[in-house]
């Protein structure tokens, strides 16, 4: 922690001293890496509008935070160059809401070699539709067992995969990498994609 400006105190709980205001740069603050859960508003359809790696970051954070159920669209190519991801979906906090990439692409994402369930979205369960998005060729796909472009691994019946397309190299070190959909432990209707 680097101590405030003119002082030797990082931090003090002492009767009287201050906190920083929150200063908050993409969706999170800079300072302590709090999300600002006001960082986008749904449109009047109820999708996050998405326009930058920021915002997606942003998204993924409130998904794997437990608001599964939230919509998304994208309005632009997203170039994730320079910033961390961790996959929209996450062990017992699934994606189920509806994603629409408007025929958009995700460029140069990178995933984390050693971890499960490395694509787009980690995990999605039944309701879930994802449709619309291109993961370009410039992503680096890798991780350990699930390994995918769009989608890691299914665990409800009835997720949709549609009008998708992935033209990145997919590497897995251990089992099931695949370029759309690496694991489904139930049904999953794949629809129009490549």
């Amino acid at each position: 922690i680097t101590p405030k400006p003119g002082t030797d105190v990082a931090f003090s709980n002492h009767e009287g001293s201050s906190v920083d205001e929150h200063v908050f740069a993409g969706g999170f603050c800079t300072g302590c890496g709090k999300w600002q859960e006001d960082f986008l508003e749904a449109d009047a359809d109820g999708f996050y509008p998405i326009a930058d790696g920021a915002q997606l970051n942003w998204f993924a954070y409130m998904i794997n935070q437990g608001k599964g159920d939230a919509n998304a669209k994208l309005t632009a190519n997203i170039d994730m160059d320079g910033l961390a991801f961790t996959p929209i979906g996450q062990d017992g906090r699934d994606f189920k809401g509806h994603f629409d990439g408007q025929g958009h692409r995700i460029q140069n994402l990178t995933t984390n070699a050693e971890l499960n369930n490395q694509a787009l979205f980690g995990q999605a369960v039944g309701g879930a539709i994802i449709e619309n998005v291109i993961i370009d060729a410039s992503c680096t796909m890798v991780g350990n067992a699930c390994a995918a472009g769009i989608l890691g691994h299914v665990w409800g019946d009835g997720v949709i995969v549609r009008n998708c397309g992935n033209e990145a190299d997919i590497n897995g070190t251990a089992q099931n990498a695949a370029g759309i959909i690496a694991c489904s432990e139930k049904e999953v209707h794949i629809e129009n994609c490549y």
